[in-house]
């Protein structure tokens, strides 16, 4: 089994799909990486592939130019940290795991309070 940047390839899939699986990476960017490679997107990943070293340019092209997997992640935990170190309107929401972004909690809080903090 092949993976790119953590993430456990399927040969069958097309390498466009594959590249959704990547925490930050939407079907979009996708395809304007693969369009950047020369790569067909609709295309599956075969055993031809990974014996041109594809994987090996994937890889590098995507972590010289995005923060995708854990990077992002950290990123996004250290940013919600810094709003509720200094005390801002959506940091005190996070930190009472209410509602961040101004939707209603008269009815709908619950959902957010189930949900876990990040």
């Amino acid at each position: 089994m092949v993976y790119i940047l953590g993430i456990e390839v399927n040969e069958k899939k097309p390498l466009g799909y594959i590249l959704c699986e990547l925490y930050g990476i939407n079907y979009t960017i996708a395809l304007q990486i693969c369009s950047v490679l020369g790569l067909n997107p609709l295309n599956p990943v075969s055993k031809r592939c990974i014996a041109a070293g594809l994987f090996k340019d994937l890889q590098k092209f995507i972590a010289e130019r995005y923060s995708v997997g854990t990077v992002l992640q950290k990123q996004a935990r250290e940013s919600i940290k810094k709003e509720i170190q200094l005390k801002t309107y959506k940091g005190m929401r996070h930190r009472l795991k209410l509602p961040v972004r101004g939707q209603r909690t008269h009815t709908n809080r619950m959902t957010q309070r189930r949900s876990e903090s990040i």
